[in-house]
């Protein structure tokens, strides 16, 4: 696997995966239903916060009223809405004007699903360098979702100059809040020492929580570590999976 983990998701949430991360967790996320945990591509972005059911369960001329008045957490949902055509008409001329009313008003969420837009060339032509622009906006506040799709801009070299190092420091910064697609990522540059020093310790742990969060690729990966690590790295990787508790941002 020669690429970042690409994983589009569909998630009900825009909490901090802290709140229900750990690493004996099975549970990936608030939602993820709709995802495979071993689908990959050459570049990832996290999908638009909406119930993968075509609908949003939302009151839409009430969410509507709410944007207009300035609201920014409503006008990220009014997006994500004419983004994925939920409860409105798909539209992403719409949903590019919402998204860009929410990050316009630093609003996290709104930001990292504006860059989205640009990354893929949805109501706007495809900007890289724009995306990368808002997905740092959004990473720098902390939003694990964007540090993820940050991490993943580096390490292809998709908007910003390829550098590994900055990929893997923006992943690690995902993966400490529970990510588990950053984790899966993180433990893959680890145990090829890319971007960050070669430590099968390391590497072995992030595929533990990974895979203690469902995700059967990680887990095949950490098997096929272990047969190139001792006993003791092994009881170390473990105790260090072991006592991880997610960071919030």
């Amino acid at each position: 696997m020669n690429t970042v983990l690409k994983k589009l998701l569909i998630l009900a949430s825009v909490c901090c995966l802290c709140a229900s991360a750990s690493a004996s967790a099975s549970a990936s996320a608030s939602a993820s239903a709709s995802a495979s945990a071993s689908a990959t591509a050459t570049a990832s972005n996290w999908q638009a916060n909406a119930v993968h059911s075509g609908k949003n369960n939302f009151d839409v001329a009430k969410l509507r009223k709410e944007a207009e008045q300035g609201d920014a957490h409503a006008q990220y949902n009014l997006g994500v809405s004419y983004e994925n055509g939920l409860d409105v008409p798909q539209d992403y001329s719409q949903a590019l004007t919402w998204l860009r009313k929410s990050a316009e008003q630093g609003y996290a969420p709104g930001q990292n699903g504006l860059a989205t837009l640009y990354s893929y060339g949805r109501g706007v032509t495809r900007d890289d360098k724009q995306s990368v622009v808002w997905y740092r906006k959004a990473a720098e506040q902390g939003y694990e979702r964007a540090q993820y799709n940050l991490g993943a801009a580096y390490f292809n070299g998709l908007g910003v100059a390829k550098d590994y190092r900055q990929a893997a420091l923006w992943t690690e910064k995902s993966a400490e809040q529970g990510n588990i697609y950053a984790m899966y990522n993180l433990a893959l540059s680890y145990s090829r020492g890319q971007g960050v020093e070669k430590d099968l310790v390391q590497s072995h742990k992030w595929f533990s929580l990974a895979a203690a969060s469902g995700d059967k690729p990680a887990a095949k990966k950490r098997d096929e570590l272990e047969t190139q690590m001792t006993p003791e790295q092994i009881r170390q990787a473990q105790a260090l999976a072991k006592e991880w508790k997610p960071r919030c941002k």
